[in-house]
């Protein structure tokens, strides 16, 4: 990524020459870059940096190169250094002519990839101030994730100084970081999580995104007008602030003082996100390990796909697990569905078959700058209507079923259950504008029988008197005979 007004440069890495020292010591007394030096910097001199290029040229347990531009002028030092068991420590110090320009950044995966592939390398580590935020944010843009920190470790001119430790792991660099143009950072993923009078569980929900490995996140999270919101938030702040680490680039807490509903909740997060990729998840599920952000992001680079959805795992209300979903018989409906046309006419009907669920969607920057953001002519309804759009538009759905992203909490709050309630009302009416936008202006590729289908569960799952719903097993027999047989084999059919 390069600093605004700064021009790109290609670099290639060489041995240290003798003839670098001059601008090696132009560096190191730059007061800009040597005030985070644990050396006297001021006493170096263009001996004292030969003499440095000659003992490193000869040193059998470390690789140092120069960082040169395309007229090979010497721009900075990158090293592997205490090369053993496997393991070596990162250094890098550059010229400030080179900041902005991608030098680092591409000299970085240059020598990742000498670790990695030339000398087999398990991991390369390593350690900086606390203080200095530049560096701290580059290494996370190259894809080191944070480790660990030590408080008053090392003092620096009478004073003590604290330590963040950073490593790139070989999978890191396969799996990751090899795939990445040399000039792009680390993709930014925005992690929204929603609540609405969830709190019981939203603290399950903010720790399972706070203890993730993958090295760059920003974590929002947005209430839709829960009536205790004002209590928690500072209990949120405090538990956020406690266990973020260098990971977390930035937090927010949103608070709508009105009810959006969740299409507009989540819409207001996507607005000033700045990820490129969106992970959205409900306040009261939980992703499924701390290393679920790496897969996902990885998917994204072999696929090249700009969204996709992924498997879930239901649980208990103590997040046990019940089962995968898509299970075993979803599968098998959703395999059938092997074309853009079959996906829209299931969709049409309400028949998801747990292809995909906005519980496990995930988005890049460039799937909302292509489709937009959620439709807001549905209050609560985010996934069914953006999902068919997009099949209906001839694109299959994008799912990554081997990866289980989430811990779905059965019986949580995103969730509506039978009944009457408002959400159940407000949910109808989303479907019931589905059926007025989509099924009716495209019932030419529906048939009769999934029309039928799509109006009897749309007036059954509203319905709230008993009288109602008997009225609709006599104008839809067939469906009453379905039902009928569910009971008696007691098993779902629908």
């Amino acid at each position: 990524m390069l600093s605004k007004g700064c021009e790109a440069v290609q670099i290639h890495l060489r041995p240290l020459r003798s003839g670098d020292a001059p601008l090696m010591l132009e560096w190191m007394q730059d007061p800009s870059i040597a005030c985070f030096f644990r050396f006297d910097a001021a006493s170096m001199t263009e001996e004292k940096c030969r003499s440095f290029i000659a003992s490193a040229n000869a040193d059998p347990d470390s690789r140092h190169y120069a960082i040169a531009d395309e007229q090979d002028c010497y721009l900075g030092t990158i090293s592997l250094k205490n090369i053993r068991d496997g393991r070596a420590e990162y250094a890098i110090s550059t010229r400030k002519c080179a900041h902005g320009t991608g030098a680092a950044m591409q000299a970085t995966r240059e020598i990742l990839r000498i670790a990695f592939d030339e000398l087999g390398l398990d991991a390369v580590y390593l350690n900086v101030l606390t203080e200095n935020l530049r560096a701290n944010a580059f290494y996370r843009k190259a894809g080191f994730c944070f480790t660990h920190a030590e408080q008053d470790t090392l003092e620096i001119r009478g004073v003590k100084k604290d330590l963040n430790w950073y490593e790139a792991t070989k999978a890191d660099w396969s799996l990751l970081i090899s795939k990445l143009p040399i000039y792009q950072a680390v993709p930014l993923v925005s992690c929204i999580i929603l609540s609405y009078n969830s709190f019981n569980y939203l603290f399950d929900a903010i720790r399972s995104a706070l203890i993730q490995s993958y090295p760059r996140i920003e974590l929002l999270i947005t209430d839709d007008a829960s009536l205790s919101f004002e209590e928690y938030k500072p209990q949120l702040e405090s538990f956020i602030k406690s266990m973020a680490k260098c990971n977390i680039e930035r937090f927010l807490i949103n608070h709508h003082e009105d009810n959006v509903g969740t299409v507009r909740n989540i819409n207001s997060m996507l607005e000033i996100a700045k990820g490129d990729y969106y992970f959205p998840l409900s306040g009261d599920d939980a992703f499924f390990d701390n290393d679920v952000f790496k897969r996902i992001i990885q998917k994204f680079l072999d696929t090249n796909v700009d969204f996709m959805s992924c498997s879930r795992m239901r649980c208990d209300l103590d997040l046990n697990p019940i089962e995968i979903i898509p299970n075993e018989r979803s599968l098998k409906q959703i395999r059938s569905l092997d074309t853009a046309e079959k996906q829209f006419r299931s969709f049409a009907v309400f028949g998801f078959h747990d292809i995909a669920s906005g519980s496990a969607m995930y988005y890049s920057k460039k799937n909302l700058q292509r489709m937009g953001y959620m439709d807001e002519s549905y209050r609560l309804w985010e996934d069914g209507p953006r999902l068919t759009a997009y099949v209906k538009a001839g694109q299959m759905i994008p799912t990554a079923f081997d990866i289980v992203s989430i811990r779905y909490r059965d019986g949580g709050i995103s969730n509506v259950a039978p009944g009457s309630s408002p959400a159940k009302i407000i949910l109808g009416n989303d479907h019931l504008h589905f059926i007025e936008s989509v099924l009716i202006p495209n019932k030419k590729h529906l048939s009769l029988k999934a029309r039928r289908k799509w109006m009897f569960w749309y007036y059954w799952d509203t319905s709230e008197k008993n009288r109602d719903r008997l009225y609709l097993l006599f104008k839809y027999p067939e469906k009453a005979f379905l039902i009928l047989l569910k009971k008696l084999c007691k098993k779902s059919i629908r």
